[in-house]
Formats: C-alpha cells, sequence, structure tokens
C-alpha cells in the first residue's frame, strides 16, 4: 500500500540536515533523485498528511536528495520547493513499526517531529557558535533538546 505522505517541516540547511541525522543513524545523501517507498500510488488513502492532498502522484518517488536510516528498507526523499527550501516526504504505510513506513515512523515519529527538532537544534547551535556562544546540549525527561548557549 502506499501511504505517501509530505511534513510541514522546510529545510533550508543541508549541512543541519546531516547533523540532525546522526543520532538516528541517518545519513544524507545528496544528489540521490529517487527515494525507496512502495512504488506505486494505489490512490487508498486521504488522511490531512497525504501527500496526494498537495502533489501530483506521478512525482512520488522522487526528489532532490534522500535520507537512509539504518536497518528501514524506505527512504525519505527531499523535495526542493519553489522558495529553495526542502520538504521531506516519505511513505509512512505501517502500524507499529512492522513495515518499513511504519518503522520509519517509529524511529522519527508521525510527521517526523524528531528530524525537525534535531534540525532546529542543529541550526540553532551553528548560528550560536558563529556569534562567539559556547553551546551545550542536554535532553530532559521528557525527551526535549536543550541548549545552553554560554559566551
Amino acid at each position: 500500500m502506499s501511504h505517501v505522505a509530505d511534513c510541514d517541516i522546510k529545510f533550508k540547511d543541508l549541512d543541519a540536515v546531516d547533523v540532525a541525522l546522526k543520532p538516528f543513524g541517518g545519513e544524507l545523501l545528496r544528489g540521490q533523485t529517487t527515494h525507496r517507498w512502495y512504488g506505486q500510488f494505489l490512490n487508498d488513502w486521504r488522511s490531512d498528511r497525504a501527500a496526494v492532498n498537495r502533489r501530483d502522484p506521478a512525482t512520488f518517488g522522487k526528489c532532490d536528495h534522500a535520507i537512509r536510516f539504518p536497518g528501514i528498507n524506505y527512504e525519505v526523499g527531499l523535495v526542493r520547493e519553489a522558495d529553495g527550501t526542502y520538504t521531506p516526504v516519505y511513505d509512512s504505510y505501517g502500524s507499529g513499526g512492522q513495515h518499513d513506513g511504519g518503522k520509519l515512523e517509529a524511529l522519527m515519529g508521525a510527521g517526523l517531529p524528531k528530524l525537525k527538532d534535531e534540525y532546529a537544534a542543529a541550526v540553532t547551535t551553528r548560528m550560536l557558535a558563529r556569534k562567539g556562544f559556547r553551546v551545550t546540549r542536554s535532553v530532559n525527561a521528557k525527551g526535549e533538546i536543550l541548549l545552553k548557549a554560554t559566551n
């Protein structure tokens, strides 16, 4: 089944995406123009998260860069938007981590919020470091990333 989702995340900095993937063992595949998914649009999912609500199904599986995680066959495609940002698109099919889309969401959350948080932390850390701050990172009991900047 194909359950292609796109995310409300907009990536501007591919180097920060690369850093954000490291805690999960992910790899940014720059210039890879396809990403692994079910491989066929079946028009079988109409959730608010469904990419078909915003994208032509003929583009599914196509991307400008891809993200791979160990042990997960499906990949996340990064699709360049008109404004120069990249939107993650991936096949989310599967529950309980039984299928590759479910494995992606078990690792990153539905809609990839863990990747979004790591990306925000990477961008913020780099920006603060450029301004001369020393940044330390911790994670609280809720799993939230906490950054402390000192000069």
